[in-house]
């Protein structure tokens, strides 16, 4: 049994064989609703806030994992993730470097328009 999730701005989507006998089983019924997942044509639409997008995502993957569903990406799950990848190494890349900083040049350069008083 496999299914492709898929995403957009606004929900998650996952479609493929083997759904239509999985909502047979309470536990997965019971999950679906549990999300809020809405059924489309031959899948399920999830909705989620952005702000809770890589782990709305992370939580629909391991749930069909945890029915023995082999998760496939679409391109735009995939190009999500890389996106979030290179964030992340920015991130990390900008605080390796705010690290070897000289941290009384930065305080002085914070506080030179200050009057202390």
């Amino acid at each position: 049994m496999s299914v492709i999730l898929d995403i957009n701005e606004k929900a998650i989507f996952f479609t493929g064989n083997g759904i239509d006998e999985a909502v047979k089983n309470k536990r997965f019924k019971f999950s679906l609703k549990k999300f809020g997942a809405q059924k489309i044509n031959s899948g399920f639409e999830i909705q989620y806030h952005k702000q809770e997008k890589v782990n709305k995502l992370r939580e629909v993957e391991s749930f069909l994992k945890s029915f023995n569903f082999n998760v496939e990406y679409s391109d735009s799950i995939r190009n999500e993730l890389a996106s979030y990848i290179q964030e992340i190494d920015n991130f990390q890349e900008f605080k390796k470097e705010a690290n070897k900083a000289d941290p009384p040049m930065v305080l002085r350069r914070l506080t030179k328009n200050l009057k202390l008083t």
